[in-house]
């Protein structure tokens, strides 16, 4: 299918002048631009990939091959090197959105790889290992995390925005899922626990505020309100709690200066019993 962040191909080979050393000469930009035709057109061949693999070796510190090859290596289902050489371009061109908007698309790729990859045990979001779910995890926040960056500079932010929303979603899906949410009882939501739930129902509110038209949002949404009201029970249980400790400790500093003042009473006694008793021996020797 056609590959959706095809603008940078496009970026790239505007941006280039009959004089660019980065072209090699008229026929090498020639086969650049029918390269990047057919990456367009979904019909990206092994000749046309070897193209952008060969221009991102002859001119390694420029931006342009490496995003290009990137693009070309996400259309192939090579989702980890596209990642890599999408990175290496936008270290080169940090101030290009498009390279951030690609990286995202590539990030967004990679994990829809690791969390839908048929295997022989049918895969799901619940038995995923957990490498699997740090992966795809760290690959969607950073996918999240660009997109920020390129609404930020106004580029393209429509789609940046309905991309955004989806790797919310899928974010939220994914915390959601995890055994450590596998609760007997609301009661034993631990601290942990509660950060993650409290991640799921943010990336869902997000997710659905973002594209307020997607129907499938809205009820991600509301599947996760049980989690809101089990977040909610949790916190109220631990206020309570705090409050629980704090009177603890009011009470244990109550019987402390209680137990300060009895001795201080006591040996306030000992001193007047002492007095007591040397003034009768006083009056003892007095007599005799």
């Amino acid at each position: 299918g056609r590959f959706p962040a095809l603008s940078l191909a496009l970026v790239a080979l505007s941006s280039a002048s009959g004089s660019d050393d980065w072209y090699r000469g008229a026929t090498h930009i020639d086969e650049l631009r029918e390269a990047s035709d057919r990456l367009q057109e979904g019909t990206l061949d092994e000749h046309a990939f070897q193209t952008f693999v060969r221009q991102a070796e002859r001119a390694p510190d420029d931006w342009r091959g490496h995003a290009m090859l990137g693009q070309a290596q996400t259309s192939r289902g090579s989702h980890q090197a596209a990642v890599a050489s999408l990175k290496r371009a936008r270290k080169l061109a940090p101030d290009v959105p498009q390279v951030a908007t690609a990286l995202a698309t590539a990030h967004d790729a990679l994990a829809a790889a690791l969390l839908d990859a048929p295997t022989a045990a049918n895969l799901t979001l619940v038995n995923l290992t957990k490498q699997q779910r740090r992966r795809a995890a760290r690959s969607l926040r950073e996918a999240i995390a660009l997109r920020s960056h390129a609404e930020g500079t106004g580029a393209g932010a429509g789609a940046d925005v309905a991309a955004a929303a989806t790797s919310h979603h899928h974010l939220s899906r994914l915390l959601a899922s995890d055994p450590l949410l596998e609760l007997a009882a609301p009661e034993d939501i631990d601290d942990r626990a509660a950060e993650v739930m409290s991640e799921a129902v943010r990336h869902a509110r997000t997710a659905a505020r973002l594209d307020p038209a997607s129907a499938v949002f809205a009820a991600r949404a509301k599947q996760l309100r049980g989690f809101e009201e089990a977040l909610r029970k949790y916190r109220e249980a631990d206020r309570r709690s705090y409050k629980d400790r704090e009177a603890a400790v009011h009470a244990m500093h109550r019987q402390m200066e209680e137990k300060r003042e009895e001795e201080e009473e006591d040996e306030a006694v000992r001193a007047e019993e002492a007095a007591e008793e040397a003034a009768r021996r006083r009056a003892k020797q007095e007599l005799r």
